[in-house]
C-alpha cells in the first residue's frame, strides 16, 4: 500500500514527538566524558538565527551564529555556525527529540562534536554538553542551567547532579530557583491556634515535618529560607576550573 507523502511525514512528527527519554536515546554521560568527547569547548552569546531545507528536502536544520567569549578546549574562535536539527521553513515543522533549541542573545557553554561533520545536534550527548547561563532573581549571580531548565551543581564525586528546577522571572535570563528549603517558626494557621507553641517548629516549603536539627533556633529567630538544598549551583568559573581540572588530570595520565 502507497502512503501519501503527507501522511508520513504527520506519522515522522509523532513518532519524534512521542520518543522516550533522553536516557532511552543516549547512555547517560559522566563529566569527564563530556569533557573528552568534547572537540570544542566554548562560551559564546547566539547573535542570530536562522532555518533551512537541507539536502534533498529531508530535514530542516536550524543555524545559530554564536559570538564566542571564552575556549576552554580546542581551536579559539571569534565565531562559529551551529545547525541542530529540527525547525520551521514555510509553514512546515520538524521536531527532533533531544536536540536542544538555542535562543538568540542567550549565552551558553558548549561541548561541541566534531564542526566539521554533520550530527542532529552538534552537542556531545545530544544535549548533555549544553550548559545556559543565567541569573539568579534572589542572589543577582549568574548561574548554569542544564538543557531542561534545571540548576546543577559539581557533586564531591565531582559529578553534575541536578539542584532544582527554575521558572522565569522579570528580565531577560532572569530565573527564580523552585526549590523547598527549610522553613523555622510557625505557620499563619499555627499562630492563629487557641494552643501555644514551647518549641520551634521546622519543615519544609511543603509543610511536611523536619526533625529539628541539632542547637537550633530560638524562637526569636527570623524566619529563613537559607541556601540551596543539595548544594551551590554552578557558575561558569567554576565549570571552567572542573573543565581544567580533567584536561590536566588527562594530560598527566596521557590519556
Amino acid at each position: 500500500m502507497k502512503i501519501p507523502r503527507g501522511a508520513l511525514a504527520l506519522s515522522l512528527l509523532v513518532v519524534l514527538a512521542t520518543a522516550p527519554p533522553a536516557a532511552a536515546l543516549a547512555r547517560r554521560l559522566t563529566f569527564g566524558e563530556v569533557v573528552d568527547r568534547g572537540r570544542t569547548i566554548l562560551v559564546g552569546t547566539v547573535v542570530s538565527s536562522s532555518t533551512r531545507w537541507g539536502e534533498g528536502h529531508k530535514m530542516i536544520w536550524t543555524d545559530y551564529e554564536v559570538t564566542v567569549e571564552e575556549t576552554w578546549k580546542g581551536t579559539s574562535l571569534r565565531s562559529v555556525v551551529l545547525s541542530f536539527a529540527g525547525g520551521t521553513v514555510d509553514g512546515r515543522s520538524i521536531l527532533v527529540s533531544h536536540v536542544p533549541r538555542l535562543e538568540v542573545g542567550a549565552t551558553y557553554v558548549l561541548s561541541l562534536n566534531d564542526l566539521r561533520r554533520l550530527y542532529a545536534s552538534p552537542v556531545v550527548g545530544a544535549e548533555q554538553g549544553l550548559f545556559r547561563e543565567v541569573t539568579e532573581e534572589a542572589t543577582g549571580e549568574r548561574i548554569l542551567l542544564d538543557a531542561e531548565g534545571w540548576a546543577v551543581a559539581l557533586g564531591p564525586d565531582g559529578e553534575l547532579t541536578r539542584l532544582a528546577p527554575t521558572e522565569a522571572a522579570d528580565g531577560f535570563d532572569a530565573v527564580t530557583l523552585r526549590r523547598d528549603a527549610p522553613r523555622v517558626g510557625p505557620t499563619a494557621t499555627e499562630r492563629a491556634a487557641p494552643r501555644g507553641i514551647g518549641e520551634p517548629v521546622y519543615s519544609d516549603g511543603s509543610g511536611n515535618p523536619l526533625p529539628a536539627p541539632a542547637n537550633g533556633p530560638s524562637l526569636a529567630a527570623a524566619a529563613s529560607r537559607g541556601a540551596a538544598t543539595g548544594g551551590k549551583p554552578l557558575t561558569r568559573s567554576a565549570l571552567r576550573q572542573a573543565v581544567q581540572g580533567v584536561l590536566a588530570a588527562r594530560e598527566r595520565t596521557g590519556r
